[in-house]
């Protein structure tokens, strides 16, 4: 039994890993560099961070603009808070560290399965709270829609007096998803409600900007150490510099800084080699501010070097994903390895070197921005009076011109022409969905180039009409121009099964800059897909708020109905996007709308477990007894998927427990025939009638019987739950003699069922 339970222990644990926190901190200590001696420090005396310390439970917020330090003060006080940890017995450290370049940490289910996993590697006995859901489930308990049940489990591991204090970090909310984050956020509120006595011990520090909005709207009232004053004191300690110098050099970086701990950490390392009698000259060229360092930085590339160092640049700001060594090679034109016999890796390492401190080799090879303050600068929108920092300047139609250049420059050259495949691809197949998978060069000409479907996938990629419009115009080779003239006519539909226009692979993938491109070149925002599904349909099943914000400003029809009367507002709900279900529903969106089953945007809420759209939808009125066609209203389906945070809204908010589908069955009776104990068990104690029968002739006990759900009908007999039945089918009674070990319970409590019928079931054999 032991071993049976490690190696479910085990399956758990794989299927909820992502990614290892500490492997996260590890990569960014690498990214950003080594803590300059004596910066952070300052946050042990604060007296905020004190009283956190000491508290039994507390919620404490330290927020900060880009380039303030608070990621470097993150890895800080984890590395403080894991070392105290490890010295107390009944402490545990968790730590988790979004990125919004990272699909395995941007989202609040992936936030929740990393503090999970942690919980369960500290404390084992913690996974009483998981392997029940875990065996039903698998692992669909870990998809993208399994956050209301996630965070059950996490609540419940937090409440169990086991683990006594936890101490934990969450840096960088702000780079998640934001209609996930705003639900996670939300919850962790709820946690440290003032007035209350907490159940658990959790003490929790949240790193991030003021924005989104929802961010200091949900922490109002919560104590919060603002990181941008603070930032000053974040000095570097020069020991043995003279008295003189270093009162100096503090009341410079003062003055310079700007409250930016991002450029103390420059200087610092651009100062950390030169010699004691040098620093006051070397400090002293360093100007005010980011702007005016990054400025300075640009300016100090060799003037033989900046052709290229522009053209990584470039890559690096616009690439979609971090690109190799080897990727970025290629794309600026660095295909050869060095003559002198250097390999091609490390001759472009010495390229993104001569770049200054604007770029950072990561693990794998992979070249990145030392901070977003970085992307920000290079991509201002403000010309430059000096026009050797405006060659810098990357204007981002440039940037994506460039980008979609190359590309299709490789197609023509290298796979049209039968040339070799170079790793350039693989980066056009993780920026183009579509393309991954094809794993030939020949599958790829196929199907992606010479078909119409490249050419509407190809359009939907932000700017390519722009550019074919350019090829166009200097009369670029006549057969690439015939393969990709399809994007001229935007509205034409591929001829792959699904039939998108540009548009609607654009809203299906959330660019909302393609989608702006098409739109005001004449696309047709309400053309559809052979489903019928619109642009608006698309981007609501896809999860960007912004694209949906962008459609409904251009006014695409908010009511279009697919085949199936599928309108956006039920996509939505069906996918829990709450931030999308408020545009719709300010824009006029009909929550009462039916598809062709008449089911409403709150059942398909309760079906699919999405407890926050369903809580948003009762705020604005929806209807909790609407019947979809078989008669169904939202307690039915909840119950049936054993939805129980649904359940037990619904119940709150008022639903009719005793309330009949089509069949006559109570919701009672459907959590029964489908195994959804918690749903029963809650719904027994709410005092649902155990006897109300089916048209059918069924009651709850005998639908679990049917199924073989030992447990429910355990608990139902123990309620008292009548063993006599009237008018149920003969069918029926030998279903459930299919099952020797519900006879065998059936008969034990006094039930009283025919021999013709066990022996019938008996030779039919277990189903």
């Amino acid at each position: 039994m032991l071993r049976a339970h490690k190696s479910e222990a085990d399956a758990c644990l794989s299927a909820l890993f992502l990614t290892d926190p500490l492997d996260d901190r590890a990569k960014l200590v690498q990214a950003k560099g080594l803590r300059v001696d004596g910066t952070c420090e300052w946050i042990q005396t604060n007296e905020l961070y004190v009283s956190w310390l000491r508290s039994d439970s507390q919620l404490l917020w330290l927020s900060g603009g880009p380039g303030k330090g608070k990621t470097m003060l993150s890895v800080f006080l984890a590395e403080q808070l894991e070392r105290t940890a490890k010295d107390l017995s009944n402490t545990l450290f968790l730590q988790y560290f979004c990125d919004n370049k990272n699909e395995n940490h941007n989202t609040g289910v992936t936030v929740i399965r990393g503090l999970l996993y942690q919980l369960l590697q500290l404390q084992p006995k913690l996974f009483v709270h998981i392997l029940p859901s875990f065996k039903i489930r698998r692992k669909s308990l870990f998809a993208s829609s399994s956050f209301e049940a996630l965070w059950r489990i996490f609540e419940n591991m937090l409440r169990d007096p086991i683990i006594g204090s936890v101490h934990c970090i969450l840096d960088g909310l702000d780079e998640c998803d934001e209609g996930s984050s705003e639900v996670l956020l939300g919850n962790f509120r709820n946690l440290f409600l003032p007035g209350t006595k907490p159940s658990h011990h959790l003490k929790m520090i949240i790193v991030s900007r003021d924005l989104p909005q929802f961010i200091p709207v949900l922490l109002k009232g919560v104590p919060r150490i603002r990181l941008d004053p603070d930032a000053d004191s974040e000095l570097p300690a020069y020991e043995l510099c003279p008295d003189k110098l270093r009162v100096y050099m503090k009341k410079t970086f003062k003055e310079r800084a700007q409250g930016t701990f991002l450029w103390v950490s420059l200087v610092a390392k651009a100062l950390k080699n030169c010699r004691a009698t040098e620093i006051r000259r070397r400090l002293d060229e360093f100007p005010p501010g980011l702007d005016e360092l990054y400025a300075r930085m640009l300016l100090q590339i060799d003037v033989d070097r900046r052709a290229l160092a522009a053209k990584i640049l470039i890559w690096v700001v616009m690439a979609i994903r971090p690109l190799t060594l080897s990727e970025l090679s290629i794309a600026v034109g660095i295909d050869a390895p060095s003559s002198d016999g250097f390999a091609l890796a490390d001759v472009m390492k010495d390229h993104v070197l001569y770049c200054g401190h604007f770029l950072t080799i990561k693990e794998e090879d992979e070249v990145g921005l030392i901070h977003q303050s970085v992307k920000d600068y290079l991509l201002r929108k403000t010309c430059d009076a000096n026009p050797e920092l405006e060659f810098f300047r990357v204007r981002e139609e440039v940037g994506n011109l460039e980008v979609a250049r190359k590309c299709l420059n490789y197609l023509q050259d290298g796979i049209l022409a039968g040339g070799p495949v170079y790793l350039v691809l693989e980066y056009m197949r993780s920026g183009i969905p579509d393309l991954q998978g094809v794993k030939d060069s020949e599958s790829l000409l196929l199907t992606r180039v010479s078909t119409r479907a490249s050419s509407r996938q190809t359009a939907s990629f932000f700017v390519i009409v722009p550019l074919l419009q350019n090829l166009l115009s200097k009369k670029w080779s006549k057969g690439l121009i015939n393969r990709m003239r399809y994007l001229l006519d935007m509205d034409k539909k591929d001829e792959g099964p699904h039939g998108e226009t540009a548009l609607l692979y654009a809203a299906a993938n959330g660019h909302s800059a393609a989608i702006q491109l098409l739109y005001e070149n004449g696309a047709d925002t309400e053309a559809t897909n052979t489903t019928a599904y619109t642009a608006l349909h698309l981007a609501a099943q896809n999860g960007s708020a912004t694209t949906v914000q962008l459609l409904l400003e251009i006014e695409a029809n908010i009511e279009a109905k697919s085949l199936d009367g599928t309108t956006a507002l039920h996509i939505a709900a069906k996918y829990d996007h709450v931030a999308i279900i408020q545009l719709l529903y300010k824009k006029g969106a009909n929550i009462e709308a039916r598809n062709s089953r008449k089911e409403t945007a709150l059942r398909l809420a309760a079906e699919n477990g999405n407890t926050a759209t369903a809580q948003f939808l009762f705020e604005i009125g929806a209807n909790i007894e609407a019947k979809s066609l078989d008669g169904a209203r939202a307690l039915h389906v909840a119950a049936e998927c054993d939805r129980i945070a649904i359940v037990q809204l619904l119940y709150e908010k008022g639903a009719n427990i005793e309330a009949r589908n089509s069949r006559k069955e109570t919701a009672l009776y459907c959590g029964a025939i489908t195994g959804s104990t918690a749903t029963v068990q809650f719904l027994l104690k709410m005092g649902a009638n155990m006897e109300a029968m089916t048209s059918l002739g069924g009651t709850a006990l005998y639908g679990a019987a049917q199924m073989g759900h030992i447990g429910i009908m355990r608990s139902l007999l123990k309620k008292g739950a009548s063993l006599e039945v009237h008018n149920m089918s003969e069918f029926r009674w030998v279903h459930i003699c299919r099952r020797p070990e519900v006879v065998q319970l059936l008969v034990d409590q006094g039930a009283i069922i025919k021999s013709d019928y066990i022996k019938e079931g008996k030779r039919m054999g277990r189903p």
